[in-house]
């Protein structure tokens, strides 16, 4: 093998080494969503493909914000609107 082939083989290697631990180094993870206190949400808009509802009830409210707030979904994205007063 070459002087040249073995520099290039090296080379090669440094870089497979490089992306390799950039790859699997840990992401900062992204800050929380910070929701308004139940008492502040007069009422909340759900959109779910393309098809919007919106809810004033105190009692769905606060158990959607208990979801969203504390034990996530399991659905590939949540929006939400809240209105709050204020």
């Amino acid at each position: 093998m070459s002087h040249r082939l073995k520099k290039g083989f090296i080379e090669m290697m440094w870089m497979v080494c490089a992306a390799v631990i950039s790859a699997c180094s840990p992401s900062p993870a992204a800050e929380p969503a910070v929701l308004p206190p139940e008492e502040q949400v007069r009422t909340v808009s759900v959109e779910r493909d393309g098809v919007a509802s919106d809810c004033g009830n105190r009692e769905q409210i606060g158990e959607l914000l208990s979801i969203l707030g504390g034990h996530g979904t399991n659905e590939p994205a949540v929006h939400a609107g809240f209105s709050s007063v204020g």
